[in-house]
């Protein structure tokens, strides 16, 4: 038995000697793959710290978390403006996460935009995704203040400019009742004046007509009730059109008186009123009408006169003004 024993001993310690003597096999290295590379917005090799393995990373993006501050001040300052420049924004701002595709832990981040460090470099670097901006401080700063110089200027003048009204637009006088007929606004206001001369018609409008009363015949050409009203009323409950005579048009009504929810409401007569009838208003001349638009008017009170004229053909009836 103590033979035995000794033979077993001497035949398991040979065994490991010969273990010993076989190298381990080491894992071939990935060629190519660089430790210290920087990340980028694309995938890249890279040795993750956390299961210890070499792999090509997956990348998802994240929005940057003062997005949305940007947007609001956006909204705010640039107004309609800021839905063109809000998704440049987006792209120039989101970041590129690296994570490791084996364990999916956060290994690295890549900014599609990059400030200068420090504003004492003689130096500055704008990032914008893979492309860069290299200019001395001092361009740097002078590009910067014409930017923002040009922001501020939109932000200020913008309005103005966007409008279609000319630049020497006179506030509106007080309202009161004027004298003028409907020959008369179309002689000064009418659609051939606006065609041959806009500016001065716009300047008459403006100086004569705009914000004042008037005292009108017509007939009543139909009703347009006005979606989306609020809880607390509105002005423009109801779009009322009038054919005058004489007219600017064949198929459309010459003007569009807006109803306001209140008068509505005590007077649902308005919409009792059938196509033909001859009513008299009085009503608050608003915008003047162009080649598209009517005229628009906001109404202060109407009457029928019993009178009944056809109108002849079925007119068009659209909301604009």
């Amino acid at each position: 038995m103590l033979i035995i024993s000794i033979m077993s001993h001497s035949a398991l310690k040979k065994k490991d000697d010969d273990l010993e003597d076989v190298p381990l096999e080491q894992p071939s290295p990935i060629i190519g793959v660089e430790e210290d590379v920087d990340f980028d917005t694309a995938p890249i090799k890279r040795l993750c710290p956390y299961c210890n393995q070499k792999v090509i990373t997956f990348v998802e993006e994240e929005m940057h978390p003062l997005f949305f501050m940007m947007a609001l001040f956006s909204l705010i300052i640039f107004g309609l403006l800021s839905f063109i420049l809000l998704p440049l924004a987006f792209l120039l701002t989101k970041s590129a996460i690296h994570r490791c595709s084996r364990c999916l832990q956060r290994i690295g981040m890549r900014q599609c935009y990059g400030l200068p460090k420090s504003v004492e470099d003689d130096v500055w670097q704008f990032r914008f995704g893979k492309c860069a901006v290299v200019m001395a401080r001092l361009y740097a700063i002078i590009l910067l203040s014409i930017i923002a110089i040009a922001c501020l200027a939109y932000a200020w003048k913008g309005p103005a400019l966007m409008s279609s009204q000319p630049l020497n637009y006179d506030k509106p006088l007080p309202t009161h009742l004027i004298n003028a007929t409907w020959d008369e606004f179309l002689d000064d206001c009418g659609g051939k004046v606006i065609v041959e001369n806009y500016i001065h018609a716009r300047a008459v409008f403006n100086r004569k007509y705009e914000n004042q009363l008037v005292i009108w015949t017509g007939l009543y050409a139909g009703v347009k009730e006005v979606k989306g009203q609020t809880l607390w009323g509105t002005d423009h409950a109801l779009n009322l059109f009038v054919k005058m005579s004489p007219t600017e048009s064949y198929l459309y009504p010459d003007l569009m008186l807006s109803v306001s929810s209140q008068m509505l409401n005590n007077d649902r007569d308005l919409l009792l009123l059938n196509k033909g009838d001859e009513i008299r208003f009085k009503a608050r001349i608003l915008g003047m009408g162009d080649e598209v638009r009517m005229h628009h008017l906001h109404l202060v009170e109407l009457a029928g006169t019993g009178e009944h004229k056809e109108l002849g053909v079925e007119l068009i009836l659209r909301d604009s003004y």
